[in-house]
């Protein structure tokens, strides 16, 4: 038989290792959620959570973790070690709150959750051949302490590392999404509100545009959608207008039609045409002119 190694004990062994786990969590639920709600009742924010990243050291220095405090040169961060093995499991603790709001993001939870699974997982750490790493991982809410030690090293010659998050759903996989910052700057033209307004250019007409645009692609593609219906809405509208060549000139014909009794003659038709195609011309050349002259000026 090929030999099987570290984490993978055959479905008899995995199975008895997984109930032994889930028995240990069941065991210590109670203490596991009085390390949440002391974290929840005592909130720190980021690069200060000195009393939080003490409370969690101490907690997995006391279950046999080997803590090292002050990770990576910073003063609120922790790597705690447990046992040895082919493959080495990372799972991450984040602890400080947010300002003027406490833990309103969870992270009470996440850090509790930490220490819950770390502790299941040391006790069968040595069946499975495992090394297990827990890092405590500060200001995720504003500066950003995985960095810090991601570049120190922390989470090196792991096999992975995760965590969870608490949400309305549960999900054993969240499809992670990268954030990207970036600085947009929009630039008006200055002119006189009374005299002038035609050479002014208000900026935040574009910033209007492009938020509402965002907001509704942020709620998803029915918003989106909705969004881009009342920009076809506005169109249709404007298309509704009573001018030859557009639809509203074509109503306009048929409530002549029905007012006078009879069809509108040809020749008239005609004569509306030309009329409404001057009309449409000029709009446009107007609305290409004022562009123009913003452009310039």
């Amino acid at each position: 038989m090929p030999d099987r190694g570290p984490l993978a004990p055959d479905r008899g062994s995995r199975e008895a290792l997984k109930r032994r786990a889930a028995g240990l969590v069941d065991a210590r639920l109670g203490a596991l959620l009085g390390i949440s709600r002391r974290l929840h009742q005592n909130p720190e924010t980021a690069w200060r959570e000195h009393a939080s990243s003490a409370f969690l050291a101490d907690e997995l220095g006391a279950r046999g973790f080997a803590v090292e405090r002050g990770a990576a040169g910073l003063p609120t961060a922790f790597v705690a070690a447990y046992g040895e093995g082919a493959v080495t499991v990372g799972l991450v603790a984040e602890y400080d709150a947010l300002p003027g709001l406490g833990h309103a993001c969870g992270h009470n939870i996440i850090a509790a959750t930490a220490v819950g699974a770390a502790e299941a997982l040391a006790d069968v750490a040595a069946d499975l051949g495992i090394g297990v790493r827990v890092l405590g991982t500060p200001a995720e809410e504003g500066g950003g302490g995985k960095i810090s030690m991601l570049e120190a090293g922390c989470f090196d010659d792991l096999a992975f590392a995760m965590m969870i998050h608490p949400g309305p759903a549960d999900a054993v996989y969240a499809r992670p999404r990268a954030v990207a910052h970036f600085d947009v700057t929009y630039r008006g033209v200055t002119s006189h509100a009374g005299a002038y307004p035609q050479l002014g250019r208000n900026a935040a007409d574009a910033f209007t545009i492009a938020q509402v645009a965002n907001s509704s692609a942020e709620l998803g593609i029915a918003w989106f959608l909705n969004f881009l219906a009342i920009i076809s809405l506005s169109l249709a509208i404007l298309n509704l207008l009573p001018i030859p060549v557009l639809d509203g000139g074509h109503l306009l014909y048929y409530l002549i039609e029905l007012v006078k009794g009879s069809p509108v003659s040809e020749s008239v038709q005609i004569a509306g045409q030309y009329v409404g195609l001057t009309l449409l011309v000029a709009l446009m050349g107007l609305a290409f002119y004022n562009d123009i002259l913003r452009i310039v000026s």
